[in-house]
C-alpha cells in the first residue's frame, strides 16, 4: 500500500531528535512491505526565506522525503496565508504525483499536518487519518485562531485518533462531534531485544528519567523526591538523560553540592537511551502534562518498572504490577513511590513488563493494527466510489 505520511515536525539538520517517533513509524511501515512516503512540515514566521528551494525533496533512510515550508503569518493575515499554503501543498502534491499519488494519508497532528492533509486527501479523493499528539491543540492561540481549516480537515478525516484514553476524551469536548480512537505508540524492537544487565543483590536501585528537561517535566521535583527517599545514601542511584547544558544547570543549582547520587548525562544518541533503559529497575517521569509519553512504552519495553505523574500519558501506561501513579505535585506521595517500589517482589517481573509490553507496544502490534486500519479505509472509499459510479 502506498502511504504518505503529512508530519507536523520531522528529524532534520540541527534537529536530529524531533519528531524521531515519526521516522521510526515510517520505517516500520516500509518494513512491512508498504511503501511510505514523508510530507515534512515545518512553519516559519512571515519574512523567512521560504520561497526559495521550497519543496526540497530527499532520501533519509531509504524513504523519500519532501521537506515544505509553510508561512505563519498574524491573524488578520490568515486568508493569504491560507491562499499560500494551498499554493506550497499543491507543489508539494506534483511532486508526489510524478511516482503516483498515495492511497492513503496519515497526518500527524491538526495543524498543519492535518489541514494539509485535508488538502491533498480532497485533491486525490482518497482516505485521510489524522493523529493528534500535541495537548496544545486545546489551549494554544495559533490552534484557535485557525479553528475554521481545522474544524474542515477533522470533518473530513475517516478516521481520528490519539495517544491515549484520557486525550481521547479531552479532544472529544473539545472538538464537538469528533470520535477519537486511543492507540498506543510504537516502540522500536532494539528496546525489546536490549540484554539487561544481571543486578547484583547487594547494589544500589538504578532509577532513569529521559525528557528534555523542562518545567513541565518536573525534573528539579524528581531529585528533590529522590533526594528525601534515600538521603544521598548509595542505596539508589538516579541517572538523567536529555537536556541542553543550560537546562541541565538550572537543575543542578537546586541540589547539594556534592549530590553523588543524581548524574546528568545530557543528550544521548537513540542507542545509548536503549541502553540507559535496559540497565534501570525503575523509570520516572512525573510531568504536570504529557499526552502520550513514548518514554513510557521504551522503558516497559526495556523491562523498567515505572513511576508516573496521574498523567494522560501516565493512567494510559500504569497497569497493575508495573509500577507506580502519583498525583501531579505530590511531593510526599512521590517520596513514599519511591521507597516502595524498592522492592521487587511487589512488582511484575522484567521479562514479564516486557511481555506485555510487546502485546501493546512492539512493531509486530504497530503494523498490523495500521495495515488493518489502512486496509479497511482503503476498501470503504473502493466501495464509496464505485456506488457514485453506479448512481451517476
Amino acid at each position: 500500500m502506498r502511504i504518505l505520511f503529512v508530519a507536523s515536525w520531522y528529524p532534520r539538520p540541527g534537529a536530529k531528535h524531533s519528531g524521531t517517533f515519526f521516522e521510526e513509524q515510517a520505517l516500520m511501515l516500509a518494513r512491512a512491505g508498504h511503501e511510505v512516503e514523508i510530507l515534512a512540515l515545518e512553519t516559519s514566521p512571515l519574512g523567512r526565506k521560504w520561497r526559495s528551494e521550497n519543496p526540497r525533496v530527499s532520501v533519509e533512510h531509504g524513504l523519500r522525503v519532501v521537506r515544505l515550508s509553510l508561512p505563519s503569518m498574524p491573524r488578520v493575515l490568515r486568508a493569504l496565508e491560507e491562499r499560500i499554503h494551498r499554493r506550497l501543498i499543491g507543489r508539494a502534491a506534483a511532486l508526489f504525483e510524478e511516482s503516483g499519488k498515495a492511497q492513503i494519508l496519515h497526518a500527524h497532528t491538526v495543524f498543519p499536518g492535518g489541514v494539509a492533509g485535508g488538502i491533498l486527501a480532497r485533491r486525490w479523493g482518497v482516505p485521510l487519518v489524522i493523529t493528534e499528539h500535541r495537548p496544545s491543540t486545546l489551549e494554544s492561540r495559533a490552534f484557535r485562531s485557525r479553528s475554521g481549516v481545522i474544524g474542515q480537515a477533522l470533518e473530513q478525516a475517516s478516521l481520528l485518533t490519539t495517544v491515549s484514553q484520557g486525550f481521547a476524551q479531552a479532544l472529544f469536548a473539545h472538538y464537538p462531534g469528533t470520535r477519537w480512537l486511543p492507540i498506543e505508540l510504537p516502540v522500536p524492537d532494539a528496546f525489546f531485544n536490549a540484554e539487561r544487565p544481571v543486578k547484583k543483590e547487594e547494589g544500589p536501585l538504578r532509577f532513569a528519567h529521559v525528557s528534555h528537561i523542562d518545567d513541565n517535566k518536573r525534573v528539579i521535583e524528581t531529585c528533590r523526591a529522590f533526594l528525601d527517599a534515600f538521603k544521598d545514601s548509595g542505596t539508589a542511584l538516579l541517572k538523567i538523560a536529555g537536556g541542553s547544558p543550560e537546562a541541565i544547570e538550572r537543575v543542578r543549582a537546586t541540589l547539594p553540592n556534592p549530590c553523588t547520587s543524581i548524574e546528568f548525562l545530557g543528550r544521548l544518541e537513540r542507542a545509548d537511551v536503549v541502553s540507559l533503559l535496559a540497565d534501570s529497575d525503575v523509570f520516572v517521569l512525573v510531568s504536570a502534562l504529557e499526552a502520550g509519553g513514548t518514554v513510557f512504552s521504551e522503558a516497559q519495553a526495556a523491562g523498567a518498572r515505572l513511576i508516573a505523574s496521574a498523567t494522560w500519558a501516565g493512567c494510559y501506561a500504569l497497569e497493575e504490577g508495573n509500577g507506580e501513579l502519583v498525583g501531579v505535585d505530590d511531593a510526599p506521595v512521590l517520596v513514599e513511590a519511591m521507597r516502595r517500589i524498592c522492592d521487587p517482589s511487589q512488582y511484575a517481573t522484567a521479562e514479564q513488563i516486557r511481555e506485555r509490553a510487546r502485546e501493546r507496544y512492539s512493531e509486530q502490534s504497530f503494523v498490523s493494527r495500521w495495515s488493518e486500519l489502512y486496509g479497511a479505509l482503503v476498501e470503504s472509499r473502493g466501495l464509496e466510489d464505485s456506488k457514485e459510479e453506479s448512481s451517476s
